[in-house]
């Protein structure tokens, strides 16, 4: 017994002379966020072409062509393409159709249940006409698959930390004007963009995130532009899926919309 009373003794002894061990510190779980974010994100919706999904839009702005405020409500299909092709088909609040727009990205065709119908070239107004938003067909396919464009020509991106881990990154263009701000949570996420020097300035923030196809993709949007701010979800999503040959073709009117699978 005092053999082994000894050996205790002298394993606490030792013990408490020996030096205590570093904690090691906790790995950091996540992507590591910095300037680079931009282009890792970039690279996500990237591997996007294509879209298909149902929407429920809300517009509210300063003026419509009436002179009045525009107010939307409406449900929508929509089918779109890159770099700039679109299938809008939208119905009221019961669900009663209220217009059909299809562009190939060249032309346009332009529909309502009144009967009414325009065609031709597709211009800058186009969109602007049909929801008050400033944006060209081009900007609306780009920001409903994830991410806005940003300078053709980019320069040097600044990073900074936000709150909660987040990072804001400031981009400028090769001649040091300002390409546009975009804000990322903390798992890498583009959460907001604002424009840099454009006119009009364009405010877009993305929401409700859950993954598709492996990715995660923003199933609410906001956008606010030209005096005009719109409120966009999403539910149904389909990320390149496989389209119809005649998706886009200005022609291809019908009494129906085109079966799921086959083109819209």
């Amino acid at each position: 017994m005092r053999v082994k009373a000894a050996a205790l003794a002298c394993g606490l002894m030792l013990s408490a002379c020996q030096t205590p061990s570093r904690p090691v510190p906790a790995q950091r779980s996540g992507p590591v966020l910095s300037a680079e974010t931009v282009t890792d994100w970039s690279q996500v919706v990237g591997r996007r072409n294509s879209l298909r999904a149902r929407a429920r839009l809300s517009v509210d702005g300063e003026e419509g062509e009436g002179g009045g405020p525009t107010r939307i409500r409406s449900r929508q299909r929509l089918t779109l393409e890159r770099p700039n092709r679109l299938r809008v088909s939208m119905q009221g609040p019961l669900r009663t159709p209220m217009a059909l727009l299809v562009t190939d990205g060249a032309r346009y065709e332009l529909r309502g249940a009144d009967g009414s119908h325009e065609s031709g070239s597709v211009h800058r107004a186009l969109l602007r006409q049909l929801t008050g938003l400033d944006l060209d067909p081009e900007q609306a396919v780009d920001l409903l698959l994830g991410m806005p464009r940003l300078s053709d020509h980019p320069g040097s991106r600044q990073a900074v930390a936000l709150p909660g881990g987040g990072l804001r990154v400031e981009v400028q263009d090769v001649r040091g004007a300002s390409a546009g701000q975009l804000d990322f949570d903390a798992q890498g996420r583009l959460r907001a963009f604002e424009s840099g020097n454009a006119v009009p300035a364009l405010v877009v923030t993305f929401d409700d995130y859950a993954p598709v196809d492996g990715s995660p993709f923003a199933h609410r949007i906001e956008v606010i532009s030209g005096g005009a701010r719109a409120r966009l979800q999403l539910w149904d999503v389909e990320l390149n899926p496989e389209l119809a040959a005649d998706s886009f073709r200005v022609e291809a009117w019908g009494s129906a919309e085109p079966a799921r699978g086959q083109g819209g």
